[in-house]
């Protein structure tokens, strides 16, 4: 459970309960079991996924104007509950495979969940493969995810469902110098909207939209600090009942970029009695290149792009 300063409620978040086992399958030997968790990608054992893909966190104070997402990218998080059947086999393969059934709304109210605008009707598929090897020096993973959802807009299957399939390549390579370390994350996700339900309700203009999500990242980081600099990038198929109201061009067309510091002085041990306590403090600039489309006045409200702008600064104890 998470508490909610902005709203001042409860909630529940991200949650993976697994089971798990050593052994044998197919002749070779794998790490093997169950999971079962409430947000596509939360169980992923890389961090290029959206779950906890950069950033892991962000402001809850975010500006006016947010990108598009894709359906990865957090729309079914505590929305659903979901099991799959996962294996890591000791030749670097990974292969994972499941379904995520969407929760009724009387229940996503008492979790602290509800709100989200949508039913999803039946059960949404997930399928997951990686491979991991090591090359010049380093480690390198490339893989793919796919999921399918129908989704209900405004809680009713009247007008029938809205279909999503996204498919996502990614890529993460770990480079581990004699006192520094390297990693660089790519992920592009591809979505493919039958928009049955939102045309009917005129919530979209067109029956069929594509919409595309690239996100790279590189880190530099040494023991105590670390250095990522990032860039994002959302393409889309025009659509005015989508993205009229904040865009003049009908646009999800939107991109930034970033950079963050963070430092951890404790990484040789806290000066507590509890040595494993640890602590960071960072800071990240953002800086939009382009917003729905457009740079300047995107929305005709006089809004450019670069007005969204921020600063985050944070810190973070673990222990």
């Amino acid at each position: 459970m998470t508490y909610d300063p902005n709203a001042h409620v409860w909630g529940w978040d991200n949650t993976d309960i697994r089971y798990a086992r050593t052994g044998t399958l197919f002749g070779k030997s794998a790490t093997y079991g169950l999971s079962l968790n409430n947000n596509p990608t939360i169980q992923d054992p890389w961090a290029t996924t959206p779950a906890w893909g950069y950033p892991a966190f962000d402001s809850a104070v975010m500006p006016q104007f947010g990108f598009p997402a894709t359906l990865l990218q957090g729309t079914l998080a505590q929305q659903v509950l979901g099991l799959t059947a996962y294996a890591n086999f000791d030749n670097g393969l990974y292969a994972e495979f499941g379904g995520y059934k969407g929760l009724s709304q009387d229940m996503l109210a008492g979790l602290g969940a509800g709100g989200s605008g949508f039913n999803v009707n039946g059960i949404a598929p997930y399928l997951r493969v990686a491979h991991t090897q090591d090359v010049g020096g380093g480690t390198l993973m490339v893989g793919g995810l796919a999921m399918l959802a129908n989704l209900e807009p405004n809680y009713t299957g009247t007008y029938g469902k809205d279909r999503y399939f996204d498919l996502m390549l990614d890529s993460q390579y770990d480079y581990q110098g004699s006192n520094y370390g390297l990693t660089f994350k790519a992920r592009d996700i591809m979505e493919w909207q039958h928009l049955a339900s939102s045309k009917a309700q005129a919530n979209s203009s067109n029956l069929s939209d594509r919409l595309n999500a690239l996100d790279l990242s590189v880190t530099y980081y040494k023991p105590k600090w670390a250095l990522i600099g990032a860039y994002s990038n959302v393409t889309g198929t025009s659509d005015a009942g989508l993205y009229g109201a904040n865009s003049t061009a009908n646009s999800p067309d939107s991109s930034s970029i970033s950079i963050e510091v963070n430092y951890s002085p404790w990484m040789d041990g806290s000066p507590f009695s509890y040595k494993d306590m640890n602590f960071k403090f960072g800071a990240k600039y953002t800086h939009f290149l382009k917003l729905y489309g457009g740079t300047s006045n995107f929305d005709g409200n006089r809004h450019n792009a670069s007005d969204n702008d921020y600063v985050f600064l944070y810190t973070l104890f673990a222990f």
